[in-house]
């Protein structure tokens, strides 16, 4: 027997036959609807396809369609998906492959998206037989194709896991004059790797442009007696508040797994307890969530009203990454650019 869930999810026929899954049997489950077409002689188990998740889906698809067309290797949104990065709010519909200029190659088909442009040897990489644009290549890419939003969201991990900014600046170098570099060149200054989630990252290039100087993520928060009122997302220091980017999850216990009304209850509370301590020692606090991004002008008059007026500050900051004084923090030349940098990138 078979193990149909050992299969990819999209595979083609000459795949199902080679794995096992005899000829007769293929024809009988796509006649029956078992199997379904999703690409131009492609298949996926009718149940695993109405079940994945759409990250899921188009990664399976990209798979696909770098085993199709040689040569290519994924690219942009495609190659996010393969390194586990930030899925964007809209996926591309097709799969996403850049061919060398050099490689003669068929252009897009209906169903995936082939760029001919510059692709050095040292942007790809080879990895479980996938060839894949490497993870510094891959942010730039997206800055060039995505909102900013989606594309800083990306390169925050892309550096958090270790790739210098000053790759990313690299790559983008090699790029002049291509459609989108302007955007590459804004957002490359606005990474940060000590950002830990997508909607931290997504509300800093959302608010950016709308008169607030640039926050501190992760900032740890002691009061006076040297007692740790808590870690906040971001820091506004020069308008002394302080920014929770709290996706609903958090307070419904999708992180946590306790979704009982009493645990909803004991998050808002604590929540609660803790903006009450900040405020206390001289904070300003906003919480938002995603669909605050949607107005970026009336989330950003919310921060700037929320600074304290005639409340002494108590406190002292902390970089939460390396556990160093805020002025003295070690973990910011890695993870961003300088000011000077920037201006360079």
């Amino acid at each position: 027997m078979v193990d149909l869930d050992s299969f990819p999810l999209v595979l083609t026929r000459a795949t199902a036959l080679a794995s096992g899954l005899g000829r007769a049997r293929f024809e009988r489950m796509l006649h029956q609807g078992d199997f379904v077409l999703v690409a131009p002689g492609h298949y996926a188990d009718a149940v695993r396809w109405a079940t994945a998740s759409e990250s899921a889906r188009a990664l399976a698809l990209a798979l696909a369609a770098g085993a199709a067309f040689h040569g290519t290797a994924l690219s942009h949104v495609s190659a996010a998906l393969w390194w586990e990065l930030p899925a964007p709010r809209r996926i591309p519909a097709r799969p996403e492959l850049t061919v060398p200029l050099t490689l003669r190659q068929s252009d897009d088909s209906d169903w995936v998206r082939v760029l001919r442009c510059g692709l050095p040897a040292r942007h790809v990489l080879d990895r479980d037989g996938v060839r894949v644009t490497t993870p510094a290549r891959t942010a730039v890419d997206c800055f060039r194709s995505l909102p900013l939003a989606d594309s800083v969201a990306i390169a925050d991990v892309v550096v958090r896991r270790g790739v210098p900014v000053g790759e990313l600046v690299a790559v983008r170098k090699t790029q002049a004059r291509w459609p989108g570099i302007r955007a590459a060149r804004r957002g490359i200054g606005l990474v940060d790797g000590r950002r830990e989630s997508p909607l931290e990252s997504s509300s800093v290039a959302r608010l950016d442009g709308w008169g607030l100087p640039h926050p501190l993520p992760q900032v740890e928060v002691y009061d006076e007696l040297g007692v740790l009122i808590g870690r906040v997302d971001l820091l506004w220091r020069a308008l002394r508040v302080a920014g929770e980017a709290d996706g609903k999850g958090k307070f419904r216990g999708d992180f946590d797994g306790d979704r009982s009304e009493r645990g909803v209850a004991d998050r808002l509370i604590r929540a609660e307890e803790r903006a009450t301590r900040l405020r206390e020692v001289g904070l300003g606090v906003v919480r938002w969530g995603s669909e605050a991004l949607h107005r970026p002008d009336i989330l950003a008059a919310r921060i700037r009203r929320a600074t304290p007026s005639g409340r002494p500050f108590r406190a002292r900051l902390v970089c939460g990454p390396c556990s160093q004084e805020i002025d003295d923090c070690t973990c910011a030349p890695s993870l961003r650019l300088s000011d000077r940098g920037r201006d360079a990138a």
